[in-house]
């Protein structure tokens, strides 16, 4: 990433993105670029509250070289590929968890992000959610 700051983009603007996107105002080193979700309407309002930019969808982030690092919030079934559309895309990725919905599914992600030498996390829990 070697940047002083990483441009941050959150993909699904459910529940739990209005705590990351909160949280993350709280550091320095992040800049939030924007959020995206399959209701514009919603992605426009957290985007306003966040006072950050509503892309119309995930393309559209995948094509602004200021995000280096997507936050992929979507519901479980959707995580692996919005996770393989950010890495192919050269973008590091975190997911809430679940990674993918099958061990080969995670695998897969592993492989790609290594082969692209790219960052990917995943955590068990909420990891910027909780209270």
């Amino acid at each position: 990433m070697g940047k002083e700051r990483i441009g941050l983009a959150v993909v699904g603007c459910g529940n739990i993105a209005t705590r990351y996107v909160s949280t993350l105002a709280s550091y320095p080193e992040v800049d939030l670029r924007g959020v995206t979700d399959l209701d514009l309407a919603r992605a426009e309002e957290l985007a306003g509250q966040a006072d950050a930019r509503a892309y119309p969808t995930l393309d559209d982030v995948l094509a602004d070289d200021a995000v280096d690092l997507i936050v992929n919030l979507t519901i479980h079934h959707a995580h692996e590929e919005v996770t393989t559309a950010c890495l192919e895309a050269g973008r590091h990725v975190f997911s809430e968890k679940p990674l993918a919905l099958t061990t080969d599914g995670a695998r897969r992600l592993v492989d790609l992000a290594a082969e692209r030498k790219l960052r990917l996390g995943c955590l068990p829990f909420t990891y910027m959610g909780e209270p």
